[in-house]
């Protein structure tokens, strides 16, 4: 049973996103047919996720954009939306740029307008590059225990307008070809006129295993269990998860947009956090 009350308020929400960052980005930025101020319209796009993604996070959640940086003196490339704990004072802001040490990130995403096939494999790929850092992170510091190791990473996501070929005939593995680990894949991918991305897990054994532990809100049925990382880790063995896929349904257009956000609620809540370490960041000589 849920609230109409609050779906309607959530669906008004998401009205104004889909309108802000389709036809009305458009209109605004689009003259003959061109995009002028690229960078300006990009912004505009960015703003409008992060307003909609404001609604599944808690108050211990900021969202921004900017870079990340470790310890070991890594720094990845620019993050269009960087969803952080905003209890810690490690927000550095340079005037021009905005850096989050690694141990404070939850997640990260792109925001991109319509993407063909090779616009999309670059954006996966640059944010699997970015989640990488990842292993960078203080190794002995976990604030908070979740159940499951796959829970100690970072997630990422892709926000898209469109995807401009016949994406039901993706090949992941072809996507991450040169990419060592599954663990480094995205989480989860909104299509807002296509639809939404996410995992299930199928294997029989991972299955009782899994259901045992987790009851309701994550079973589908008797045959998978929907699942918001690329791999889940039981009994120290890794599985890969097979690729979910929720196509837009024209009756209830926003279903899709609405199975995001409670993806990224639920990955905002299973992520363990990480204490930083001021002094681990200035010198690698601590008393």
């Amino acid at each position: 049973m849920a609230s109409e009350i609050f779906k309607n308020i959530i669906e008004q929400k998401i009205d104004v996103f889909a309108s802000t960052f389709g036809d009305v980005a458009n209109n605004i930025f689009t003259r003959k047919d061109k995009i002028f101020h690229p960078l300006e319209y990009g912004m505009y796009k960015e703003r409008a996720a992060k307003e909609l993604l404001m609604y599944t996070s808690n108050k211990s959640i900021n969202i921004s954009d900017g870079f990340l940086i470790t310890s070991n003196n890594s720094v990845s490339t620019q993050c269009d939306i960087v969803m952080y704990k905003n209890n810690t004072i490690p927000l550095i802001d340079n005037g021009i740029c905005k850096f989050f040490p690694i141990e404070i990130v939850k997640g990260i995403g792109e925001v991109k307008s319509t993407l063909d096939k090779k616009e999309f494999s670059d954006a996966l790929i640059k944010l699997s590059k970015n989640k990488m850092l990842l292993d960078e992170r203080s190794k002995s510091s976990i604030t908070q225990l979740n159940k499951f190791d796959e829970c100690n990473e970072i997630f990422t996501f892709l926000i898209c307008n469109k995807l401009s070929f016949n994406f039901t005939e993706i090949d992941f593995d072809e996507v991450y070809k040169d990419i060592s680990e599954v663990k480094y894949r995205h989480n989860v991918i909104l299509s807002l006129h296509d639809g939404f991305f996410s995992y299930k897990l199928t294997d029989t054994d991972v299955l009782k295993k899994f259901a045992s532990i987790i009851k309701g809100s994550e079973l589908k049925n008797d045959d998978a269990i929907i699942w918001d990382f690329p791999h889940h880790i039981v009994d120290e063995a890794d599985y890969k998860c097979d690729n979910h896929f929720i196509e837009i349904n024209m009756d209830d257009e926003y279903n899709h947009i609405i199975q995001f956000l409670i993806s990224i609620n639920s990955l905002l809540d299973k992520i363990n956090e990480y204490e930083f370490s001021f002094a681990s960041y200035l010198t690698s000589d601590i008393i």
